[in-house]
């Protein structure tokens, strides 16, 4: 098991000791303490997870150690997600929070997630647990639109899609809502000239009749028991800016390692050069993909 560990400072013999004697949490991780210096936020999750799985974030009154849940796990992703990601969430997938991620007063914590492919930041309101979207630059045509950096109520943000690489914006929020006041440009690349046009595509979810195992995994005892999900994955299409072949252009299919990992909506080099030589390029984001909630996940165990 891993914890986060408080040690009293200024006592030649302190022993450090679990900041919550029994949490609610099988493991925790990335510990950021609140400006006031009265609160910890961490990340956890449950006993026996996957890796990469989606993450509780808590919240810790030091004086009390006090544990509660903000943001709990999330079983099944927002309908229609693929079609809305800027107001969509389908829980908490990082491995840290930001070095700086509460808001000057203590109110918001800021990070960095995934809605299917898309990569995007949140804020989410410490008391009431409540998480929503920033005004993205490119709105529901979101790609990934990524939290660098945030000092108070200036924040750098980086924003690409698989047609052009990232760009760096400086980004003015609002000192009590963290809504975007203003973006200013640092620095952008040229969008690539060998991809057309893209698309985030959703699949449903299919059992596939007459599908066996192997005896060993007929027989094996999985750590988890088996779940189901039925809400749809996806696939990130691209294709050439060069006229189509009569029978259509040729596909090179991408398929992400893992298994609990994923590909993202991002400018990816090879998909550009694979486009310029006339390739259409598709990946797909398939059963134990990160980014689709906790049943998705863990419905690939045993599998």
């Amino acid at each position: 098991r891993q914890h986060v560990y408080a040690l009293p400072l200024g006592t030649p013999d302190a022993v450090a000791a679990p900041l919550v004697a029994t949490s609610i949490c099988g493991t925790t991780r990335s510990p950021r303490v609140s400006p006031d210096g009265r609160s910890v936020a961490y990340l956890g999750t449950r006993d026996v997870p996957t890796h990469n799985t989606t993450s509780l974030l808590c919240v810790v009154d030091f004086a009390s150690r006090t544990e509660r849940i903000v943001v709990d796990v999330v079983d099944e992703p927002t309908p229609a997600y693929t079609s809305t990601p800027s107001s969509a969430f389908n829980g908490l997938y990082m491995n840290a929070l930001l070095p700086r991620c509460w808001s000057a007063d203590g109110e918001h914590i800021l990070c960095n997630t995934e809605v299917g492919a898309r990569g995007v930041w949140k804020r989410i309101h410490v008391a009431s647990g409540v998480v929503s979207s920033p005004a993205y630059l490119l709105g529901d045509a979101t790609g990934t639109e990524s939290l660098l950096d945030v000092a108070g109520t200036t924040a750098l943000v980086a924003v690409s899609t698989p047609v052009a690489p990232s760009a760096v914006y400086i980004v003015l929020l609002d000192a009590a809502s963290l809504d975007v006041v203003s973006r200013v440009l640092l620095d952008e690349q040229a969008p690539t000239r060998h991809i057309a046009s893209w698309a985030v595509e959703s699949v449903p979810s299919v059992r596939i009749p007459g599908a066996t195992f192997s005896p060993l995994a007929a027989t094996a005892t999985p750590l988890l028991p088996q779940v189901e999900s039925a809400a749809p994955y996806e696939a990130i299409v691209a294709l050439p800016s060069s006229p189509a072949p009569a029978d259509g252009f040729p596909v090179v299919l991408d398929l992400h390692g893992g298994p609990h990992g994923y590909a993202p909506a991002t400018y990816r080099a090879p998909y550009d050069y694979l486009c310029a030589l006339g390739f259409a390029v598709v990946t797909v984001n398939y059963r134990g993909s990160t980014g689709y909630g906790r049943l998705a996940l863990e419905s690939l165990v045993g599998r």
